[in-house]
């Protein structure tokens, strides 16, 4: 079985996941190279409770083309991100998100 956790696209360009309408995780689009939380170019999957993971790291030959990287690496983050939460709503990952 696999959990029903849905996507929205955030007003900040964001992607909010959801599960029973509460939203459960984010996955953040990090450019900023100098940020201490998220060192390095790419999306990033929070999850309350969890340190922030990255699951797409931009190449260094997109490094001048974030735009690019964004909608190369989106799809293939998105459908990663839906698949981790949904196996730590079933607990399958560590304890499920507080809901």
């Amino acid at each position: 079985m696999v959990a029903d956790v849905t996507q929205e696209f955030a007003e900040d360009g964001c992607y909010d996941f959801l599960y029973g309408g509460v939203v459960i995780g984010r996955l953040l689009w990090i450019t900023d190279a100098d940020d201490p939380e998220h060192p390095t170019r790419g999306w990033w999957l929070s999850i309350p409770g969890v340190e922030d993971e990255l699951i797409y790291r931009v190449p260094a030959d997109l490094f001048s083309d974030l735009p690019r990287a964004r909608s190369i690496g989106v799809s293939a983050s998105l459908g990663l991100a839906i698949h981790m939460l949904a196996d730590r709503v079933e607990g399958l990952l560590g304890s499920p998100p507080s809901m």
